[in-house]
């Protein structure tokens, strides 16, 4: 072998391993940590009514607008 890497690659030499680096966890630095998720409902637009909470005339108006 020419030199010392050649001759490690091919096992000619045994050279030490590096000990793993440690993982550095980056602090959290989120918005609104620890403080609790909002209400449902609070500052959200009011839910759209399903088929079984409209009334007969409420649905056939639902379907005649999106084409159903």
């Amino acid at each position: 072998a020419k030199d010392a890497t050649q001759a490690a690659a091919l096992g000619l030499v045994t050279v030490p391993l590096a000990p793993p680096a440690p993982q550095q966890r980056p602090a959290n630095t989120s918005p609104n940590v620890g403080t609790p998720p909002p209400a449902p409902g609070a500052g959200q637009p009011p839910q759209q009514k399903t088929a079984f909470d409209q009334s007969p005339a409420e649905w056939a108006a639902f379907k005649a607008r999106h084409g159903i």
